[in-house]
């Protein structure tokens, strides 16, 4: 197992890609933290996870507000025995915020970069003293292709200014051993979360031929890129976001 003895802590866990990435560690021997502003999701995603004989536990977590995440993180390094690995995947979604910067609310502009910018920083800010007491350790931060594709939405906006904040959080805290890189998905299928499936076969033919490998991206990709970032086979890698989109964005 390649996270045997690391302790985790996954924000926005208690479902879809964050319930996937925790228990991805999980499986791999990390101890996890299931943090979610939802507990009971949270709850009911850890109590699997110790019925399948992992060591998790439950927290309630709103990543926009800093006193909390403090006190969050805290418990979690309690409850593990310290902190190793952060992954940042909390965020409020694109369907919600997919129009035009201008035209969104004020309150729910400040509301998303709360969430989708701010909340990966107060984790990641909370993290860093019992990451440094570890030795060091490895943040997470959840982007999208949507960074990537000239997109004109609020939403599009937050996550290239979380590719951003990635790189400055990868040098401020690489003195205390901290390796901080994204992962960037595009539409991603699962087995219970069609995605995709729901679109006229015409639409999902043209998304295809956008990509170089022409299928559905499915949420075990995800997981696969996250355990390889987390593991020691990355040791090298920092400041970097990885585009799991089979090719779709093709940045220079």
């Amino acid at each position: 197992m390649k996270l045997a003895g690391r302790s985790a802590v996954v924000t926005g866990a208690g479902t879809g890609i964050g319930e996937v990435y925790v228990r991805a560690l999980a499986g791999e021997g990390a101890s996890v933290a299931v943090a979610d502003i939802d507990l009971p999701a949270a709850e009911r995603v850890a109590a699997e996870l110790r019925e399948a004989g992992a060591t998790a536990v439950a927290l309630e977590v709103d990543v926009a507000d800093e006193q909390r995440v403090d006190h969050a993180m805290r418990a979690a390094a309690g409850q593990l025995g310290g902190v190793d690995i952060l992954v940042n995947n909390a965020g409020l979604y694109m369907d919600d915020y997919s129009g035009p910067c201008a035209a969104l609310d004020r309150a729910r502009w400040r509301r998303l970069l709360d969430v989708n910018l701010t909340g990966a920083l107060n984790c990641a800010a909370a993290a860093q003293p019992l990451m440094r007491e570890r030795g060091g350790g490895v943040i997470i931060n959840q982007s999208s292709v949507g960074a990537y594709m000239g997109i004109a939405s609020a939403y599009a906006v937050t996550k290239r200014a979380l590719n951003a904040l990635t790189v400055a959080l990868a040098a401020e805290l690489s003195v205390d051993g901290i390796r901080v890189n994204g992962i960037a998905p595009s539409s991603m299928e699962s087995d219970t979360r069609p995605a995709l499936r729901w679109w006229p076969e015409e639409r999902r033919q043209d998304f295809f031929d956008q990509q170089l490998i022409k299928r559905a991206g499915h949420v075990n990709d995800l997981a696969g890129a996250l355990i390889f970032l987390c593991s020691d086979d990355a040791s090298f890698i920092t400041a970097q976001t990885l585009l799991v989109d089979g090719g779709l964005a093709r940045p220079m």
